[in-house]
């Protein structure tokens, strides 16, 4: 004789995907890494890096995996950067 087996307790298991949002000072920079056009670009280029340059090797050098990997202290001191803010300006 089988016995009915509740299975209330039992895990039920889902993927979910966390994405970062960047601020809106930002966002050229997610519309930047999102076109081709960075890769022939040195200022692009260098720009990804200099956000973060053991991040940018450990992404094997993707931006769109930096941005979305970056500290949000990162991201709050790029902004409070003047030069930086300059750079993402001139670059995009």
């Amino acid at each position: 004789m089988k016995l009915p087996v509740s299975k209330t307790n039992a895990p039920v298991w889902r993927d979910i995907t966390v994405k970062s949002v960047l601020p809106k000072a930002l966002k050229p920079l997610e519309t930047l890494s999102r076109n081709l056009w960075w890769v022939w670009n040195s200022a692009a280029k260098n720009l990804f890096r200099d956000l973060d340059p053991d991040l940018w090797r450990a992404t094997g050098e993707n931006p769109v995996m930096l941005l979305q990997q970056l500290p949000s202290e990162r991201l709050e001191e790029v902004m409070n950067d003047a030069d930086m803010m300059d750079r993402i300006k001139n670059v995009f």
